[in-house]
């Protein structure tokens, strides 16, 4: 299990954790501001992983790809609990806004890591060939 995998899933107990002392809309939207901004963060992952492993030399393309992904996610996301009314109704538009962001950024740091680990392992093992 690596980095990535071990925050996502502490992350997601924190935001269970929150939602269910929150309760109500508020506790809505925690759960599903994580969910959602850990998707998208894992979606963006994917993105630089695949571009480390395939074109190196664009990975900083991918990781400012994958913020323009995000903050559109973010909006878009944001605006669709806030106006479309099912929605409004079950979940609260400032606590899924805070969910997503946390869940984005605390997801950014380790996968970061772990794409610099794959991409340094790539360069070792193509140097020893």
């Amino acid at each position: 299990m690596n980095l990535t995998s071990i925050t996502t899933l502490a992350g997601l107990a924190l935001a269970s954790a929150a939602a269910w002392t929150l309760g109500g809309s508020q506790g809505a939207g925690v759960l599903a501001g994580f969910c959602a901004g850990a998707s998208v963060a894992g979606l963006c992952l994917l993105l630089q992983r695949k571009t480390a492993q395939h074109r190196p030399q664009f990975l900083v393309q991918a990781v400012l790809a994958g913020f323009l992904i995000k903050a559109f996610a973010l909006l878009v996301g944001t605006l669709a609990v806030r106006y479309y009314a099912p929605l409004a109704q079950v979940c609260d538009a400032v606590t899924f806004l805070l969910a997503f962001a946390v869940s984005a950024i605390a997801i950014l740091v380790p996968a970061t890591l772990d794409t610099l680990r794959l991409l340094e392992t790539r360069r070792t093992a193509e140097a020893t060939r």
